[in-house]
This record gives structure tokens, C-alpha cells and sequence, in this order.
């Protein structure tokens, strides 16, 4: 895969957050069509959404810190750089899966 998707002067769009994006937004998508036909409330699948993504973001980027944590251990500031890239999928699957059911707990759902 290359890296980059597409240049245009200092603007990079890179094909792996593209992507990601991408898978995002048709599943978010999806995910509320389902809602709209099963008769829930539209509101609250948005909601789910919202926490979902940041919490698959912050899962994402907290499992990639530790498992390298001999570099951020040696330069701290930089687990903060998150636009350097750093994000591993199966932290932001159990970021999400965690925000998924405490959102559902919290709510009684």
C-alpha cells in the first residue's frame, strides 16, 4: 500500500487514515440505518457513534503506546503527537467495545 493517497502542496491526505475514515463513516452509516429500521431512537445511535470513535482513537493510540513503550519512555512528549501516526487496530476495537458498553449500561440499553 503506498502511504500517500494524494499531494497537494503541503496538504497529505494518507491512504491509511483515508481509508479508516472511510470504514467509519459507512459503518456509522449503516449502523444507523439499522437503527431507523428496528425503531430506536436516532439520537442515541449517534450518541453511540460519537463515543465509539473517540474511543477507538484513544484505545487505538494507548495500545500503540504500550506496545512500544521503550520509545515513549525515552521521548514522553511524543506519545501526544498522534497526526505522526501510531494507532494499532485492535486497541481501537477494544476502545470502542468498552465505550460501547458502558454507554449501554449507563443508559440501561
Amino acid at each position: 500500500m503506498h502511504p500517500y493517497l494524494l499531494n497537494l502542496g503541503p496538504f497529505t491526505i494518507y491512504t491509511y487514515g483515508f481509508f479508516l475514515a472511510l470504514a467509519f463513516m459507512s459503518s456509522f452509516l449503516l449502523f444507523l440505518y439499522e437503527v431507523k429500521k428496528h425503531g430506536f431512537d436516532i439520537d442515541t445511535g449517534v450518541d453511540i457513534g460519537f463515543w465509539m470513535l473517540l474511543s477507538a482513537i484513544l484505545g487505538s493510540r494507548i495500545v500503540y503506546i504500550i506496545v512500544n513503550y521503550n520509545y515513549y519512555l525515552d521521548n514522553p512528549l511524543r506519545a501526544l503527537m498522534i497526526w505522526e501516526g501510531g494507532m494499532v487496530w485492535y486497541g481501537a476495537f477494544l476502545g470502542g467495545l468498552i465505550a460501547t458498553v458502558v454507554f449501554f449500561r449507563l443508559k440501561r440499553l
